[in-house]
């Protein structure tokens, strides 16, 4: 959507008054029970105040909106863009339009072309400056934990291995030859014929 720099600037200008001097829109009740925040939501009730506008209350309305022509467009009068990989990017000019890198990529994604945007200079709306250094660190901390959660899964592992060996070692029999098996048989046998009845 091109709109000429003098109506922009009229329109922003136009934007900020409008915005001040907007109502705060806050859910009904939500002063009333902890678990209801304070973000918006249509009210619903039969008789509810809100709904009815009685006394002042307010709602959200087509009025308290922003001029149609600005509907995509950043505080700066930059135009917002979704941006999920390089090509998103090619036709578009910095000067002009600033992006937003989708959620659904992961870091591994999204780091080369967080890159890529800045030395572009495109505006980065849902990124921090050390958003990518962050990531790095924990990163880091995660491959250090997973070593040391490594080393003591190795070293219970050894501790069970010693543990089985001596069991062995202790339950091991030497074993008979032929002709003590014959003796221990003939022991056995003695027994159950000597039994007293």
């Amino acid at each position: 959507m091109k709109i000429k720099n003098a109506d922009k600037k009229a329109l922003l200008e136009f934007k900020r008054i409008k915005k001040r001097k907007n109502p705060v829109f806050k859910r009904q009740d939500y002063h009333k029970k902890k678990r209801i925040g304070k973000v918006w939501r249509k009210p619903r009730g039969y008789q509810s105040k809100q709904r009815l506008r009685r006394n002042g209350r307010v709602i959200v309305s087509p009025g308290y909106g922003t001029p149609a022509k600005l509907r995509h467009f950043n505080v700066d009068g930059l135009e917002i863009v979704h941006v999920s990989k390089l090509e998103d990017v090619q036709n578009l000019n910095s000067s002009s339009h600033c992006c937003i890198v989708s959620r659904k990529l992961g870091f591994r994604k999204k780091k080369p072309l967080i890159e890529e945007l800045t030395k572009l200079g495109f505006k980065l709306i849902n990124i921090r400056a050390d958003y990518v250094q962050e990531m790095e660190q924990k990163l880091l901390e995660r491959k250090q934990e997973k070593k040391i959660k490594e080393k003591e899964l190795a070293e219970k592992e050894k501790k069970i291995d010693e543990k089985d060996k001596k069991t062995e070692s202790k339950v091991k029999k030497p074993e008979l030859t032929d002709e003590e098996k014959k003796k221990a048989d003939k022991k056995e046998i003695d027994k159950i014929l000597t039994r007293k009845t």
